[in-house]
């Protein structure tokens, strides 16, 4: 399966959740708590995936996806974020729609799924 890093700063129980869901069905987790770390972990392993759990405003959202973006260009994020923060962020992301995904909370194990698998499964 898939090599997935996660970086969760703010809840260890959705931290879990997802590290839980993600190894249930075959995949490599890669666990980080902060961005710096993320992006060591980018550079040396090369994961399929990033998937963000950051409880911050759209600002700082839009530059660390930006730096992640310059450590590799084509890596695919998923971003658990608050719906409210989503509905102001999806904008600007639109030209990276292929490979980088909103997930508003609060959300189910299948859509998670759901969104992991597209993302994975994309160009």
């Amino acid at each position: 399966m898939a090599r997935i890093l996660v970086v969760c700063e703010d809840d260890a129980f959705i931290h879990w959740r997802l590290k839980t869901t993600l190894c249930a069905q075959g995949h490599d987790v890669i666990e980080t708590a902060c961005l710096d770390e993320a992006i060591s972990h980018l550079i040396i392993s090369s994961p399929d995936l990033v998937l963000l759990d950051l409880y911050l405003s759209d600002r700082l959202l839009v530059e660390n996806i930006i730096l992640l973006r310059q450590v590799q260009p084509r890596v695919k994020i998923l971003v658990v974020i608050d719906a409210v923060i989503a509905k102001n962020a999806a904008a600007r992301f639109a030209n990276a729609a292929t490979t980088l995904e909103l997930l508003p909370r609060p959300f189910g194990a299948e859509e998670f799924l759901e969104r992991v698998e597209r993302l994975l499964n994309a160009l």
